[in-house]
C-alpha cells in the first residue's frame, strides 16, 4: 500500500528499481547519476550529483599537483558510479589514469594494491571505499609512507576517522557541507547535543527530502487531487521546493554537486578550499 519509496543510497537503486517500476510506486533517492537519470518512470535522484562529483575530485587532484592518477574502487553500484565521469575529466586534463582496480568491500588486506600504486609512481588517487576495505587501504597506504593525495569519495565519516587515528591526517574526501545557525539551533533544541557542517550537511540531506514530498502532498490536496502514487509520480515531475541545502527539483540534474572537498586535519574534517585549474585544450 505504498504510496512512494525513499533510500538513502543509490547502492539500492538495482534491487529498489525493477521492483518499484513493476508496482508503478515512485522512488526517491537522494543521490543522481547518469544511471539513475536513465531509469526511466518512477525513478527520481536529487540533491547529490554523482556525475559531477568525480569531475570536482579530478581537478581538486590536479590542483595539488598530481598527474599520474589511480581508480580503487569498491565491487559496489556507488563506488562504481564513480569510474566514468573521473575518467572523462583526467581525459580531458590530460591527465594519466595509470591504475585501476576493486575490491570487495569486506576485503581486509590491500597490501598488493598500495604496493602496486607505489610502484607506478601514483599520486593521485580516487578510492571511494567504505568499512574493511576503507580502513585496510588508509592503513596499509600510510605504513608504505606513500606521499600520494588520496580522496575517498563520501563514504568515510567521523567514526571512521577515530578508528584510523593518525593513518586518516590529510585523506581528502567530499561531503555534504552545512553551516547553517538556524538548523544548528533547531537541532541543539531537539536532541541537545552540539553539531558541525558534517553532521548538519547530513541531517539537511534527509530533511529537505522529507519536506519536498509533503509540500508535493499539500500541492496535490490544494489543487483537489487525492495523494497516490500516480498523483505524486507526476507532480513529483514538475515540484519545486527551496531547502536548507538549496533549490530541489527532482524532473531535472541537481543545480550542482551538493558536496564540498574535505580535509581531514587533527581528526576532524576541514573545508579544502581550491580554485579549480583551467581546463587543458
Amino acid at each position: 500500500g505504498a504510496d512512494i519509496i525513499f533510500s538513502w543510497t543509490t547502492s539500492s537503486a538495482p534491487v529498489l528499481t525493477p521492483i518499484n517500476k513493476r508496482a508503478r510506486v515512485p522512488l526517491l533517492i537522494p543521490a543522481y547519476d547518469y544511471r539513475i537519470s536513465q531509469s526511466g518512470e518512477y525513478i527520481f535522484g536529487t540533491l547529490i550529483d554523482y556525475s559531477s562529483i568525480p569531475r570536482d575530485i579530478v581537478r581538486f587532484l590536479q590542483s595539488r599537483g598530481a598527474k599520474r592518477l589511480a581508480l580503487v574502487l569498491a565491487n559496489d553500484y556507488w563506488s562504481m558510479g564513480f569510474e566514468a565521469p573521473f575518467r572523462h575529466e583526467a581525459k580531458l586534463r590530460g591527465l594519466d589514469i595509470v591504475f585501476s582496480g576493486t575490491i570487495d568491500p569486506k576485503e581486509t588486506e590491500t597490501r598488493s594494491i598500495v604496493a602496486n600504486l607505489k610502484k607506478l609512481n601514483v599520486d593521485g588517487i580516487l578510492a571511494p571505499l567504505y568499512g574493511p576495505s576503507l580502513m585496510s587501504f588508509i592503513k596499509r597506504h600510510r605504513e608504505s609512507r606513500s606521499e600520494s593525495l588520496i580522496n575517498v569519495g563520501d563514504g568515510m565519516f567521523e567514526e571512521d576517522i577515530k578508528t584510523l587515528g593518525e593513518a586518516a591526517e590529510g585523506v581528502t574526501a567530499t561531503q555534504v557541507w552545512l553551516e547553517s545557525p538556524e538548523l544548528a539551533i533547531k537541532t541543539q533544541e531537539r536532541f541537545g547535543d552540539s553539531v558541525n557542517p558534517l553532521q548538519l550537511g547530513l541531517i539537511a540531506h534527509g530533511y529537505d527530502c522529507m519536506k519536498h514530498l509533503a509540500g508535493a502532498a499539500k500541492a496535490l490536496r490544494a489543487s483537489g487531487r487525492p495523494v497516490n502514487r500516480e498523483n505524486l509520480n507526476l507532480i513529483l515531475k514538475e515540484f519545486a521546493s527551496m531547502g536548507y541545502l538549496g533549490p530541489m527539483m527532482l524532473g531535472a540534474p541537481p543545480q550542482r554537486s551538493g558536496e564540498q572537498v574535505v580535509v581531514v586535519e587533527q581528526g576532524k574534517y576541514r573545508l579544502a578550499n581550491f580554485t579549480p585549474p583551467p581546463k587543458q585544450i
